[in-house]
């Protein structure tokens, strides 16, 4: 398993092509060490006090859960009942990256209250990946 942890991309170079070329290397980099699965948190801002990151993940649980097996539970779970309003809101663009290329989330988020986001434990698989996507996301990483 590789887990991944936060990168941080000069704000004169953060487009599509970036992450793309990112996500290629982490796949090719995978391909090549033999690992099948990938870990990490894809973070959510809380700037509205957690109601987005609430209803994020309201609109998530039924499409974008992971198998009960691989559930995970914070320890500082953010507090959705209390923060979700019902409003149906899209994900992020990286989120809806991870979801297009077929990464689940494994359960709800948690709360981090020194960088102030709602970060989702993201788990995403090389043989899950979603085909449509994996030549405009990996590239020819998968290939090799």
């Amino acid at each position: 398993m590789v887990e991944v942890g936060c990168s941080c991309v000069h704000p004169d170079y953060r487009s599509g092509s970036v992450i793309m070329s990112l996500w290629a290397g982490l796949a090719a980099y995978m391909k090549h060490n033999g690992y099948e699965t990938m870990l990490g948190c894809a973070s959510v801002a809380m700037a509205d006090g957690g109601h987005y990151a609430a209803n994020l993940y309201c609109s998530l649980r039924d499409s974008a859960l992971t198998a009960p097996e691989y559930r995970a539970f914070p320890h500082t779970p953010l507090p959705i009942d209390d923060l979700q309003t019902g409003t149906q809101v899209a994900p992020p663009p990286l989120v809806k990256g991870y979801l297009r290329l077929g990464a689940k989330i494994c359960g709800a988020p948690a709360w981090d209250p020194d960088f102030n986001t709602a970060d989702f434990l993201t788990l995403f698989r090389l043989s899950d990946v979603n085909a449509r996507y994996a030549c405009h996301f990996l590239g020819d990483a998968l290939q090799r």
